[in-house]
């Protein structure tokens, strides 16, 4: 079973750096616990911060889906910010 785990990030109350850090420590935390978990932020983050301009919802969208009709099962993160 695959989980993706979903977290807050545009609006994080501090800032994209603290979301990713989040859910980054969130992501190590199931990884120790033996859970396989896909976290768009961990891996989209660093993308988007080496690339110039920015992003809206949809294309994020259209790259997360993949990712999220290939996993089993959500885990949203009870996190500030939602």
């Amino acid at each position: 079973m695959i989980f993706y785990l979903a977290t807050p990030y545009t609006h994080h109350p501090r800032g994209p750096e603290a979301a990713h850090r989040e859910a980054l420590r969130l992501s190590r935390q199931l990884f120790g616990a033996g859970v396989p978990t896909f976290s768009p932020i961990v891996h989209s983050h660093p993308i988007a911060d080496g690339m110039p301009g920015q992003f809206d919802h949809e294309m994020w969208m259209s790259f997360n889906d993949p990712f999220i009709n290939a996993c089993d099962a959500l885990l949203i993160a009870k996190a500030d910010g939602w």
